[in-house]
């Protein structure tokens, strides 16, 4: 049997769409399911969309209840496990959404592991989001190569918390996301405890496999979202982070001049050029992370990863970040 667990918190844009797509999913799978949605104190439709749509459980957290220090979806997870029945576990969140024969894919792939997570495909609403996301994606592959992760003799772990499928007894053999609690980059500390004790993991990319993401959809909630995990995903070397940025601003910065400074000296052909040459080359550069990476991505997309990389900086070096409306201590 399979659970799914859908940790919610003020998703009344999400929660529909989201579920219906993954209980599709699931009826694809031909296994037996169950879909448990963990409401998060939310103060919107969220609870009430889940109940009309009527084929999902629904547990509420009273704030009251959650021990000191723990990160809201971490416990929200922990809840939603302690209310599920299957042998196999799927954590989601609510910005997922599956093709109707994704999970039946995955799971072919899952005989072999005990441990499946999938990088969602971002979906871009807006030009921040298409030039910041694939600036942050492109890092990540550079700091977690599938190929080493994937490799069980690679001491290194990753993966997604969007989408994440694991054993039961794996699960409860590395303490759950109990053992992970208070952790902000939970997905990652909870794939190093389960490659750490000896079980098999796998992290694919999800445009392969029909599994898609908006995570943000404000400027303001992308930067604060990614702010609380740059400095964790980085390992606390913020100088890698700030060499990547200013690279990648310091090749935007020279396309731009040498166009202007052809056009300057009346060579409009070779500013042209020089121009879409930059353009062609940030497009192939970005190709795994965007279907259309341009020079004016790449210059917004430096500046909005630097500001979010000294927004990390500062708050881990205050000890709290916030997420929202929410302070945790780190």
């Amino acid at each position: 049997m399979i659970s799914a667990i859908v940790p919610m918190r003020n998703e009344e844009e999400n929660a529909e769409e989201c579920l219906l797509s993954l209980k599709e999913a699931l009826e694809n799978t031909g296994e037996d399911w169950e879909i448990i949605v963990v409401d998060d104190a939310s103060h919107d439709s969220t609870s009430s969309t889940v109940e009309r749509l009527g084929f999902a459980r629904l547990v509420r957290i009273d704030l009251d209840e959650k021990p000191p220090g723990a990160v809201g979806k971490n416990y929200a997870l922990v809840r939603g496990y302690r209310e599920a029945r299957g042998d196999i576990l799927l954590f989601m969140d609510a910005d997922v959404r599956l093709s109707p024969y994704s999970l039946k894919r995955l799971l072919r792939l899952f005989k072999d592991v005990d441990m499946l997570s999938v990088s969602p495909e971002q979906v871009y609403g807006s030009p921040w989001e298409a030039s910041l996301q694939p600036m942050v994606f492109k890092l990540l592959g550079y700091l977690y190569p599938l190929e080493k992760v994937n490799d069980p003799h690679s001491p290194l772990a990753a993966a997604n918390g969007q989408f994440i499928t694991i054993r039961r007894e794996v699960y409860e053999a590395v303490g759950t996301h109990e053992a992970v609690l208070g952790e902000i980059l939970e997905d990652v500390r909870l794939a190093e405890r389960v490659k750490g004790a000896g079980y098999r993991i796998l992290l694919l990319h999800g445009k392969k496999y029909g599994v898609k993401a908006r995570m943000y959809r404000s400027l303001d909630g992308m930067v604060k979202g990614w702010a609380k995990n740059l400095v964790p995903l980085l390992r606390g070397r913020v100088r890698v982070g700030l060499w990547y940025g200013l690279m990648n601003l310091f090749e935007s910065l020279t396309g731009w001049t040498l166009s202007a400074a052809f056009a300057a000296y009346g060579d409009y052909g070779l500013a042209m050029g020089t121009f879409l040459l930059f353009n062609l080359y940030f497009a192939y550069r970005f190709r795994r992370h965007s279907s259309f990476y341009t020079l004016v991505h790449s210059t917004v997309g430096s500046l909005l990863f630097l500001w979010t990389l000294y927004t990390s900086w500062r708050w881990y070096r205050k000890g709290k970040v916030v997420w929202r409306g929410r302070e945790y201590a780190v």
